[in-house]
């Protein structure tokens, strides 16, 4: 459990570093309590809430917004988006060929690519969408006040590189921490400890995060699918359903930190200078 735990504290903090390295020089403007602040914050909101990770980078946006400006943090939002769906798809095809591999043609195969699929077609929409649908000139047409907003947000996601290196980097070592840990879970419940496992693990928690997007944690939806889809990892319905409940309780632990780290005087000080300003 410790190791599970780890490997979930690592997946938040590379998450931090990927979203950061996207400001490039204007994340020096972000004092680091700062940035802690609006990593609690953010990964409170992933756990919580439905639609987790566009409410938890819209939430970093606004915290940001202060020293970086409106426009800017939130263009980063959406590149971070982008980023995750980009990644989140290459692994997704590694656990679907590791489902072929143990499974061979079947409907969690199937699930599995077509899943890839999804992530993968929506985040090249969503490219493409950043560089050439001019969201914030559109939105200025019915909002004329946020016109100046508008034109900037459309000017940093025209003009920036979106799929940086480093930001690639950072969510690919969160992606394979996640990927550690599904090993790790399956070695947990009386599985066999190797990177098949490990893999396929991780197809079965991202094809629930998908189907319970709308879901707060995807709570239910991942227990169903470890459920229907134990044979993927030689396990018995039991310890299938073992492995979601633990990943769901090391992920409410770190909320639990995040949302105490929040109320602590350091943290709290710094979000009373941020209403100030």
């Amino acid at each position: 459990m410790p190791i599970i735990l780890a490997c979930e504290f690592l997946f938040w903090v590379f998450g931090v570093l990927s979203q950061r390295s996207l400001y490039g020089e204007d994340g020096k403007k972000i004092p680091w309590r700062v940035v802690i602040r609006a990593g609690c914050s953010a990964y409170a909101f992933m756990g919580l809430l439905p639609m987790g990770r566009l409410v938890a980078e819209s939430s970093r946006a606004v915290i940001f917004a202060p020293y970086v400006g409106r426009s800017r943090a939130a263009s980063v939002a959406v590149q971070v988006q982008i980023v995750a769906l980009f990644v989140t798809s290459a692994v997704g095809t590694l656990c679907a060929l590791a489902f072929a591999w143990v499974l061979g043609a079947g409907i969690v195969t199937l699930l599995a690519f077509l899943n890839a699929l999804l992530v993968l077609t929506v985040g090249v929409l969503a490219l493409l969408a950043a560089k050439h649908f001019r969201l914030g000139k559109r939105l200025a047409r019915f909002l004329p006040r946020i016109q100046v907003f508008g034109e900037q947000f459309d000017a940093y996601l025209l003009n920036c590189r979106i799929l940086m290196p480093k930001a690639l980097m950072y969510e690919g070592f969160c992606r394979t921490s996640q990927v550690v840990q599904n090993g790790f879970l399956v070695l947990a419940v009386g599985g066999s400890l190797g990177i098949l496992p490990a893999f396929c693990s991780e197809g079965l928690h991202l094809i629930g995060a998908t189907l319970g997007d709308f879901v707060p944690g995807q709570l239910g939806v991942t227990e169903l699918v470890f459920k229907e889809a134990s044979a993927a990892l030689a396990l018995n319905t039991e310890q299938a359903l073992s492995i979601a409940l633990l990943a769901h309780a090391s992920q409410l632990f770190w909320i639990l930190v995040a949302l105490g780290a929040l109320h602590s005087p350091v943290l709290r000080a710094t979000h009373s200078q941020n209403l100030s300003t």
